[in-house]
């Protein structure tokens, strides 16, 4: 165990650590500094409400909200000292040649204070007209139109100091490396008319037709606004007479159907240039004229005049169902969504003489689709009544159109090219087992590196051309969120006792780890229990390198070894949790009337009980640096899920 402090002396925080980093002393703002974020934020909203008179059913509404928010941060680096002992030297007389000395390491090194800013400005104003009225008893009639306009202003500053004494201020700092700079300024409008009609007829019969006509000050003006309708229409067969009158235990029996277009504009830049722009870069453009830094400017991208909306089109086909009473109940769902003008940029080749960059065009496309099905069942047996709800959903996507270069030859088209292709496609290598002795290493059929060892991972030839390399790599599982999410719930209560159990699932979703999580001693770190099982010399003395080794197998490959790919470090996180579980009981009123208590119920409730899944080591909800809810390596350091135990009691007066 290494020593916080060398020799034991508090003076001297111990420098020769993991990292050469000391945790007592990093985590001590005293002596390494702090960062201080001071928020102010101010948020107005004004509403006015008007029925119209002499017009039955209409209202009219005016709404401004103004939000202002000021962020003024301090970042205090602060130097510091860590040390390392070297112990005195000793002649043959025992008298002290070299004393000992304590070796002072300085870490954080500048000390700087940077202070910073970002006032941020946001006011969204709408206005509009609503409309609701039944006529004849049969016709049921809505409606809205909408004038909406959003105005968001940002803007920021920031300046740094080194500092030479004991302050925290930035008065107190050295001119020599001072920087000021700014990290972002923009401003951005949308303006709006939303309308929608709706029109019922005796629930029967249901209808509606929506649009927006937006704008946004992200495109040029002569391609910044966009028409974008939809419509949808419902048919509850069930209040027809030849249901209402033949099935009886149809109790609701609904159609529907909906198609829509909208615009989007998360993707395009703030200012759409008409023409060439430039852009400063201080601190990285310029040149050196009589030993001045002289700034430099650099072209923007060529402007496209063209630039609008990216669309989504979006289909769905829906069936509701309720039957015998609520005993069985289903709901399902299959969309189809579209989407057009994905922002790319051209691979087209201009000359370097041009100066600046192809811009961003709407040229790709891609497609979503997949389903919905939810079954419910409700039910009562004497004094027990009880409930079963489920769900399942799956959802897949694809590229339609992408911008890319033709392929080269055929394998380059079936491995680099997405076109008409599903997205998260996960390619890697057939894990095919580990060697279990030298003789397997001397006579595997493909290449094997110098130093492999028993114990480590060989893979699949899967292309048969005797060498394992990329060429190997095939679809071996799906990236990212899974491809199926389900989840049911079970609930019952007899005579005040009542139980409800809530499970989550998820199939088809793959992750794999790294660091850590994938191997031992990283980092010049420790390692976790699971590499214990690993294959290991019987004698730790032995040669490993020696064919006469006797060799304890295990789970891992000896540490030090390549560390698993492809199937073998993809694994499946498929699962299914009891999320929560809640077990009530509600005393019976007439203990309760004494003491004047119209409800008491005491509870026990479980959150994450019990996972079955197939990963090994890993909650499966846990992130890795690939695949899953990650987004990096950092990932897997994330707090892990914990199992929580509550007990409680409701009452009511």
């Amino acid at each position: 165990m290494v020593p916080i402090y060398v020799n034991d002396n508090p003076l001297y925080p111990n420098f020769e650590m993991i990292d050469n980093e000391n945790p007592v002393v990093v985590t001590d703002s005293k002596q390494t500094g702090y960062r201080k974020f001071l928020r102010k934020q101010f948020n107005g909203i004004i509403s006015l409400d008007y029925k119209v008179p002499f017009v039955e059913g209409l209202n009219a509404k005016a709404t401004y909200n103004y939000d202002f928010k000021y962020s003024d941060n301090t970042d205090f680096k602060k130097s510091y000292f860590l040390y390392s002992y070297t112990p005195p030297v000793y002649d043959g007389n025992g008298q002290i040649i070299t004393p000992e000395k304590y070796n002072a390491h300085e870490k954080n090194a500048p000390t700087t204070v940077r202070r910073s800013s970002y006032p941020d400005t946001h006011s969204l104003m709408q206005f509009s007209l609503n409309y609701n009225r039944r006529f004849a008893e049969k016709h049921q009639v809505s409606g809205l139109l909408l004038f909406v306009e959003e105005y968001n202003k940002w803007d920021s500053f920031y300046a740094q100091r080194e500092i030479m004494v004991n302050s925290e201020y930035l008065f107190a700092g050295e001119d020599k490396n001072q920087l000021a700079n700014m990290e972002g300024i923009g401003e951005r409008t949308a303006r709006g008319l939303v309308g929608k009609f709706n029109y019922d007829y005796l629930g029967k019969y249901i209808a509606e037709f929506s649009f927006r006509y937006d704008g946004s000050s992200k495109f040029p003006k002569e391609s910044r606004w966009g028409f974008f309708p939809a419509a949808s229409v419902g048919w509850r067969i069930s209040e027809e007479g030849f249901i209402k009158n033949n099935y009886n235990f149809i109790n609701n029996l609904k159609i529907r159907a909906s198609y829509g277009k909208l615009g989007d504009d998360r993707s395009a830049g703030n200012y759409p240039s008409t023409i060439v722009g430039y852009a400063l870069e201080p601190n990285e453009t310029g040149w050196i004229f009589g030993g001045n830094l002289v700034n430099g400017a650099l072209p923007t991208a060529i402007p496209n005049p063209n630039l609008t909306w990216y669309t989504s089109k979006t289909a769905d086909v829906g069936l509701d169902m309720d039957l015998w009473n609520g005993k069985l109940g289903l709901t399902f769902d299959y969309f189809n969504r579209n989407r057009s003008g994905l922002l790319a940029t051209s691979l087209d080749l201009i000359p370097g003489t041009v100066g600046a960059n192809l811009p961003q065009e709407n040229l790709e496309s891609d497609r979503t689709f997949g389903y919905e099905l939810s079954l419910t069942h409700r039910n009562k047996i004497n004094d027990f009544n009880y409930f079963i709800n489920a769900q399942v959903s799956s959802t897949k996507s694809q590229f339609v159109n992408r911008v890319e270069s033709k392929a080269g030859n055929s394998y380059d088209n079936w491995r680099n090219r997405y076109s008409n292709r599903n997205k998260d496609i996960w390619w890697g290598k057939e894990y095919a087992g580990q060697f279990g002795s030298y003789e397997q290493i001397y006579n595997h059929p493909t290449l094997v590196s110098s130093g492999t060892l028993p114990g480590d991972y060989y893979y699949q030839d899967w292309n048969g051309d005797g060498v394992i390399n990329d060429a190997d790599n095939h679809p071996i599982a799906t990236y990212n969120m899974p491809l199926i999410n389900y989840g049911f719930t079970l609930g019952g209560s007899w005579r005040g006792l009542d139980l409800t159990m809530n499970f989550q699932g998820a199939a088809k979703v793959y992750v794999q780890y790294s660091e850590v999580l994938a191997g031992p001693l990283q980092f010049d770190g420790g390692a976790l229990t699971q590499f214990l099982d690993r294959w290991r010399p019987a004698d730790a003395g032995a040669d490993l390198f020696n064919p006469s080794t006797q060799w304890l197998a295990g789970y891992y490959p000896s540490t030090g070894s390549a560390m698993a790919e492809g199937t073998r470090a993809v694994q499946n996180a498929s699962y299914l949790r009891l999320k929560t579980l809640e077990l009530g009981y509600s005393l019976p009123q007439q203990w309760l009337k004494t003491l004047k208590i119209k409800n008491l119920r005491i509870y026990a409730s479980a959150y994450n009980l019990l996972t079955w899944t197939g990963l090994k080591y890993t909650d499966p909800e846990h992130p890795g640096s690939a695949g899953g809810s990650s987004s990096g390596d950092i990932d897997v350091y994330k707090y892990p899920i914990n199992k929580t135990y509550n007990i409680g009691a409701s009452i009511k007066f």
